[in-house]
């Protein structure tokens, strides 16, 4: 049976700045590459080109496995988010309970999202089981979802924008990343966000501002693999 004291110990070597940065840097490392398979992958299939439902329904592994993946990362992040907290709520008690909001704020947004593409696998299917025309009120049925998609996806990538800016100046706030590394991630989390916010306004997506991001993210979660959080 563990103990009291035991368990103080291990949460207490959990919060190390080094293991606690490194298990950031590998959750950082891991999104990154789960979220260029899903944008530019698997994704850019299902929503390339006309017969969006039909291709839906033959993607409902693909899609169910998705949302079990950004499940079980939301989870992760928010006790990451947890043990942030609870590392530097005494230098920061403001910083750290709006970052750890926004990290179930957006892990609520994200199963929304999710739900919605699991809803467009079980749709395409039915329709294929019973024959039905993909026509709703006139329109096309797949144009209407794909705005609805885009209508959830686009505030998802805000929040995270805004996850990301409050990540970046809370730790370097705190001295746990070096400066120019910390001044580096708001920035390019700014320009993500500027990116995003021209696209919800209908203007067209600037993907240029989002190569900075695609840069400086992978780099904090190597140097936290590495380093670890200062002390």
């Amino acid at each position: 049976m563990i103990s009291g004291k035991d368990l103080s110990e291990s949460v207490a070597r959990f919060l190390e700045p080094k293991t606690l940065g490194r298990l950031l840097g590998l959750s950082m490392l891991l999104e990154f590459v789960f979220e260029l398979i899903s944008n530019f992958a698997w994704q850019a299939r299902l929503f390339d080109g006309s017969g969006l439902l039909a291709r839906a329904a033959t993607m409902q592994g693909l899609l169910g496995s998705a949302a079990m993946v950004d499940l079980i990362s939301g989870g992760v992040d928010i006790a990451l988010g947890v043990a942030v907290m609870l590392r530097y709520r005494a230098q920061q008690p403001v910083s750290t309970r709006v970052y750890l909001g926004l990290l179930v704020a957006i892990l609520a947004a994200s199963m929304t999202e999710d739900t919605m593409l699991l809803a467009m696998g079980r749709l395409g299917a039915e329709l294929q089981r019973v024959g039905t025309p993909e026509i709703l009120g006139g329109y096309p049925m797949e144009h209407l979802l794909r705005a609805l998609r885009a209508g959830i996806h686009l505030p998802v990538k805000l929040l995270g924008g805004f996850a990301l800016t409050m990540f970046f100046i809370l730790l370097g706030r705190v001295g746990a990343l070096p400066r120019a590394l910390a001044i580096a991630g708001i920035v390019a989390a700014g320009f993500q966000m500027i990116a995003i916010g021209m696209d919800i306004y209908g203007l067209p997506l600037q993907y240029i501002l989002l190569a900075p991001l695609a840069l400086v993210y992978p780099v904090t979660g190597l140097w936290l693999v590495w380093r670890g959080l200062n002390r």
